[in-house]
């Protein structure tokens, strides 16, 4: 019989009271999505019709059990957090929807169980709102099962395997063949999500949501959809845990998802989002511009961001690498990165097509092409984590420390193993980017390193070629380093702590110097014949200079003297050999005088060298060759 009405009513017209028997709200320990109060049950429960709870008729003709609808019912009934998302600009708790899977807002049309015949092709926005439906872009009609199925009584078969047209949608027909318990697949159409975004979104110039490769994605580290670690608690899977229990396992939906994290229960409107609306850009679950908040910041939703979320999904910690004390790139403090934007508009020159100074994470991983993996070591070429990102290609010749010109570079994607690591840093860090900044170098305009690394010049880290063939070719190498061997700016720019993650994020060290020796600046000076303990240098050089091409390494003679005395203090390439700097005082140095031989590469507090003459290829320094304070003067 019926029961007092309570408050909120949960009761279909005509009907006892929902909630006598299931409580109030509806079926909220059984996971139940939150229902507006004094909305109809009879909304997505059309078969309960009597008076009587114990009726045969109970909901969708089964007896107290029935929980979803059998179908031919709108979907904005139930679903009205959703429907709410992706028909206007808030979500149904008052959030900002930022970016959302459009649809019409006419009730009944755009929110009808019935599939149309849409076809989605390029662009994507070439079909109008008002002619798109929930049934038309990615869901059939209830139940949501596939008959066919080893679990055919679970509801996570709810997505098109290909949702491109109507044919392939196969919307009323429930078997495996069609629908899919995942939003990818490696497969002819790549599954629910790319079965449309192969293709843009849109046709602007530049096309702001560029078509997806499946290829790409397929070879990526983010194709996936287990994690390594959850915050502590182990390896889990990427799925959405639906009310009965089953799960729709998560792949491209780990990152485009609304907020959404793993094992997560589709108990709350919040998790409902989905990418159906997002409070981010681009349906993320955080923004690709923290501007200060590292804790919407998506890439920290897998990599680590200790100081919000806690998550560390990846095994890979960026985020405690970003918050280094020492150095790091300002990957948290990014408000202005468009990574098409850039790659379209940028040229010789114009800083990144006009963009504010920044560093981003994208600007080196492209998140659908980045693969796993290191560089091949004492080699020069991108690592595989670097593929699909965007650099300046060096190219053309170049005299001794003669500065780069556009005929020397070429906007490129990079492609890994391929192209050159320096080919990403150079957009940025060389004349490429255009007028160089003073900082955070330290008040000092940064210098062009594609200039540094040229290998014309008389010596430079082989960055972009062998020196094996110069006469200030250092001899005093660490296994597996070897005179012919190649080498990435980020052999020597990472983190300090040997175990992070590989990369230039951040060090406790200046300059980002990986470890695990970091020290460099004007104070270090040679003890016992040997570098001091820590010297940066002997994380790749023998520290007591063995087999080195200067007699004064090998004894005592120098003891006391500090390395910028004769060395740049920005060692990567020099005008003259051996990354040696000098004084123009007395006579021209031999080589002549070197834009290497001024500030910012020498220390001009310590420098003391002044060369008279270089020796042999073959030869060894000698007292002969060089003076102190003057060319002239010898020793």
């Amino acid at each position: 019989t019926a029961a007092t009405n309570p408050s909120p009513s949960w009761i279909v017209p005509g009907s006892v009271v929902c909630g006598s028997c299931h409580g109030l709200p509806p079926a909220s320990a059984s996971g139940h999505p939150v229902i507006a109060a004094g909305t109809s049950c009879g909304n997505c429960h059309p078969g309960y019709t009597t008076s009587s709870v114990n009726a045969v008729a109970h909901i969708n003709g089964v007896i107290d059990g029935g929980s979803e609808s059998t179908g031919g019912v709108a979907c904005s009934g139930c679903h009205t957090d959703t429907w709410t998302a992706m028909t206007t600009s808030k979500f149904s708790d008052g959030t900002t929807v930022a970016t959302h899977h459009t649809l019409g807002t006419l009730a009944g049309t755009n929110d009808s169980p019935t599939d149309t015949a849409t076809t989605w092709s390029s662009p994507l926005n070439g079909v109008a709102a008002s002619a798109r439906s929930c049934v038309n872009m990615c869901h059939d009609d209830h139940t949501h099962t596939a008959t066919d199925a080893t679990n055919s009584t679970a509801h996570n078969y709810d997505v098109y395997s290909n949702a491109s047209n109507q044919t392939n949608r196969a919307a009323t027909t429930r078997t495996v063949a069609t629908k899919d318990v995942t939003d990818y697949e490696n497969s002819a159409t790549g599954g629910m999500c790319l079965s449309c975004h192969t293709n843009p979104v849109d046709t602007s110039s530049p096309v702001q949501h560029p078509a997806l490769s499946q290829a790409a994605y397929q070879a990526s580290a983010h194709q996936g959809s287990s994690t390594n670690t959850a915050a502590g608690t182990g390896s889990q899977p990427w799925a959405y845990t639906l009310h009965d229990g089953s799960q729709f396992v998560r792949n491209c939906t780990k990152c485009h998802d609304g907020g959404v994290q793993p094992g997560t229960t589709l108990s709350t409107a919040t998790a409902l989002r989905a990418v159906h609306g997002s409070p981010f850009p681009s349906l993320l679950a955080g923004t690709t511009n923290p501007a200060g908040t590292a804790s919407t910041f998506i890439c920290y939703e897998c990599h680590g961001n200790n100081a919000g979320n806690g998550y560390d999904y990846s095994g890979k910690n960026v985020y405690a690498e970003s918050v280094k004390t020492g150095s790091s790139h300002p990957v948290n403090a990014d408000a202005s990165h468009s990574s098409v934007n850039e790659y379209a508009n940028a040229a010789f020159g114009n800083k990144l097509g006009g963009a504010t100074r920044h560093a981003s994470c994208l600007d080196c991983h492209d998140p659908h092409q980045a693969q796993k993996g290191l560089h091949t070591a004492q080699k020069n070429t991108a690592a595989p984590a670097l593929q699909g990102a965007w650099g300046a290609k060096f190219g053309g010749t170049l005299s001794n420390f003669a500065a780069p010109t556009s005929a020397n570079f070429t906007k490129v994607t990079i492609t890994a193993g391929t192209d050159l690591e320096a080919t990403l840093c150079f957009k940025c860090h060389s004349a490429y980017y255009g007028t160089l900044p003073t900082s955070p170098s330290g008040g000092f305009t940064e210098t062009d390193v594609a200039r540094d690394f040229n290998p014309a010049n008389a010596s430079f880290h082989p960055v972009l070629g062998s020196n094996s063939g110069t006469i200030g070719n250092t001899k005093n190498i660490l296994s597996p380093w070897t005179t012919t061997s190649l080498m990435t700016c980020s052999d020597c720019h990472a983190s300090d702590t040997t175990t992070d993650p590989a990369g230039p994020h951040g060090s406790a060290a200046k300059f980002i110097l990986k470890g695990p020796n970091t020290l460099w600046n004007n104070t270090l000076a040679q003890s016992g014949g040997a570098m001091p303990a820590g010297t940066f240098c002997a994380n790749c050089h023998s520290s007591t200079f063995a087999n080195s091409r200067s007699v004064s390494h090998t004894n005592n003679n120098h003891d006391g003297v500090v390395c910028t005395t004769c060395h740049l203090i920005i060692p990567h390439g020099s005008g003259h050999v051996g990354l040696l700097g000098s004084v123009s005082s007395g006579g021209t140095p031999a080589g002549g005088v070197q834009p290497s031989d001024s500030a910012p590469y020498v220390d001009t507090s310590t420098l003391q060298l002044g060369i008279g003459a270089y020796p042999s290829a073959t030869g060894t320094w000698q007292n002969s060759n060089c003076g102190c304070g003057s060319v002239s003067t010898g020793h």
